[in-house]
């Protein structure tokens, strides 16, 4: 019946489904001095209504937003997500965000998925020397005829950052003494054998 084909394309879209994300979890890389505004990475849904029914809007699932809202944002209408404010990979390097894409229908039910973010480590740490001596004055001093090999102070040497960027060489250029390792970073001022 022609009449009934007319009606039934004039019917509204039923809200009957829910979107449903490109990916099931997604994973981004990011320096820790990237620039605040800069976007990570975009996560997409689609959805099977029509009209407003399929008309999608992101946002941070509830405790994500409320851990960390303050460092990440996602924009709602795109589904980009940006840092809000600086990163710091020693401080925290990996987080893991809950995305909800929502569809502007009556009664919608929110589809999620998981984004990980792993914040990489920039070598942006000088390493610090920290020179400790057995003397009451904390100074270091070695008195002039000292024997070969005595002990003049303790060295110790730690970097900020984090993985290779934490490693560290140290090396002493003297003839009068010599810089031997005890452990990692660690290591003893002795007077030199010639």
């Amino acid at each position: 019946d022609w009449s009934s084909d007319v009606c039934s394309s004039d019917l509204a879209d039923v809200n009957d489904n829910s979107p449903v994300f490109k990916n099931s979890s997604y994973r981004a890389l990011i320096l820790e001095n990237i620039t605040i505004h800069s976007s990570v990475l975009r996560v997409k849904a689609t959805d099977a209504d029509k009209a407003e029914n399929a008309e999608i809007s992101y946002m941070l699932e509830k405790k994500s937003a409320s851990s960390y809202g303050h460092i990440f944002a996602i924009d709602s209408l795109t589904g980009v997500i940006s840092v809000k404010d600086n990163l710091n990979s020693q401080k925290k390097s990996i987080f893991e965000l809950t995305v909800q894409a929502v569809n502007k229908g009556l009664h919608p039910v929110p589809a999620t998925t998981k984004v990980t973010i792993v914040v990489l480590d920039v070598n942006d740490h000088a390493p610090q020397i920290t020179v400790r001596s057995l003397t009451s004055t904390g100074k270091v001093e070695i008195a002039e005829n000292a024997s070969p090999g005595s002990f003049v102070a303790h060295i110790s040497v730690v970097d900020g950052d984090r993985g290779e960027n934490a490693r560290v060489d140290c090396f002493l250029d003297s003839e009068d003494f010599l810089l031997q390792p005890l452990s990692t970073a660690q290591y003893k001022l002795v007077t030199s054998n010639t």
